[in-house]
């Protein structure tokens, strides 16, 4: 991404559409009491973009209060959640990270729960109106088409639907493949400012994590496509990845571990369902030299997130498993005991798997539990489980053994594979 040749293309637009190109002032004044003010997604927040606004609040506090921002998830460039601003600006937000969670907790943000799938037609019917959409993009390319680059995510929604939509042009944004471009007649406003863009700095997984990534790479089979999501636990999971095969991306969030397995070729979407040869995400968080992989690259597309996490097309995707982490909730607790089983292909199996919380376990919670499942099971006429269980887990396997099932066991670095026929 070469920014002396970028910055050149923005010269003739200037001259095809000056009314485009003016001052922040006459630009901010374009936003009014009670307006909701759209901002770009994570690393494709526009970073100059917001400290401008901010700026011109600062100059002009009476120029408009009761704003609503909308910001799905934040990386820390949020000055508008400050106490100065609260008569000005109130943020609610689709998705609770670690830099929004503690506003919302305090009451100093809203939070509206939602399939993140569901927010474009939100946006579109008109029910989260967007009255003011500020966002990051590419320089235009000779046809005048801009890229959102790492974030397309709702924010192509956004700006489909937004009565204003305001582009800080930066050089360092990638051009990406996919549902991201927008022309420059659709833009209302652009201001030029380059400056890299947001990185993603995750927490380093530690010993559990290790173990855990460890774990779950046993599971995943060479030729399934893989969601992941964020944080140390997943990275941990991906790192256990190189020495898998044919692996496929259908995921939101593309990452520096995702790029690092496709440059080393253990993902190549060789057997995806959909999207063959593709890697489908919907927004990117990571380090320049992601950015710099994702530029113009023919074989990464972002796409619009009711797209990438519709139920509908996830079901499309044969042999699809998702990796995520989840947060403990320390104060309710409510939760003693998880079982669920997924059912195996044409098999009429189901592999099952359960959890006990460890001040709650030897009170037969474990046995009732998987009595239940086993009940649905063949309720569905299902002929029987399988499960992996750690060569040390005793009270798993005793649980197991206590249930009667006619089975098979099979050793494999330290878990043991069960194939459990009902009787």
């Amino acid at each position: 991404m070469s920014l002396k040749n970028e910055n050149e293309k923005i010269e003739p637009m200037k001259k095809a559409y000056p009314e485009k190109f003016v001052s922040e002032q006459e630009i901010f004044s374009r936003i009014h009491r009670g307006d909701h003010i759209f901002i770009s997604t994570a690393c494709g927040e526009p970073q100059y973009l917001v400290r401008a606004l901010i700026q011109f609040v600062e100059s002009n506090p009476k120029a408009f209060f009761d704003a609503e921002v909308i910001h799905v998830w934040s990386l820390g460039v949020a000055p508008y959640t400050e106490e100065k601003f609260k008569s000005n600006f109130r943020q609610n937000s689709f998705f609770v990270g670690n830099n929004s969670r503690e506003a919302v907790n305090r009451g100093m943000a809203d939070y509206t729960p939602i399939f993140l799938s569901r927010v474009p037609e939100l946006i579109s019917r008109g029910l989260v109106p967007i009255h003011v959409a500020l966002i990051q993009t590419s320089p235009p390319d000779e046809h005048g088409y801009m890229s959102l680059g790492v974030s397309v995510d709702i924010v192509k929604a956004a700006v489909e639907s937004a009565k204003v939509v305001i582009a800080q042009v930066n050089s360092h944004m990638p051009r990406v493949h996919g549902d991201g471009f927008i022309h420059i007649k659709d833009v209302a406003y652009i201001l030029c400012h380059d400056e890299p863009l947001l990185e993603y700095e995750p927490v380093m997984p530690d010993e559990v994590a290790h173990q855990i990534g460890q774990y779950v790479a046993r599971i995943v089979q060479d030729g399934e496509t893989i969601q992941v999501g964020y944080g140390s636990l997943p990275n941990a999971i991906l790192a256990n990845f190189r020495n898998k095969k044919n692996l496929g991306v259908h995921s939101e969030l593309l990452t520096d571990g995702m790029v690092e397995l496709i440059q080393k070729g253990v993902i190549d979407n060789s057997r995806k369902t959909l999207n063959r040869g593709k890697t489908v995400a919907t927004f990117c968080m990571g380090h320049r030299k992601t950015y710099e992989f994702i530029h113009d690259n023919p074989s990464i597309e972002f796409r619009r997130i009711d797209y990438t996490n519709s139920a509908i097309t996830i079901a499309r995707q044969q042999n699809m498993t998702a990796i995520n982490s989840a947060l403990e909730d320390e104060e309710a607790g409510k939760a003693v005991a998880i079982g669920q089983y997924g059912i195996i292909g044409d098999t009429h199996t189901a592999e099952v798997a359960l959890v006990v919380r460890d001040d709650f376990q030897n009170k037969g919670i474990g046995t009732e539990l998987l009595s239940y499942l086993t009940y649905l099971a063949k309720r569905a006429g299902l002929l029987g489980f399988t499960a992996e269980v750690l060569v040390e887990n005793k009270p798993m396997q005793h649980l197991f053994e206590k249930m009667g099932f006619d089975t098979q066991r099979r050793t494999d670095q330290g878990v043991y594979e069960l194939k459990m026929a009902f009787k």
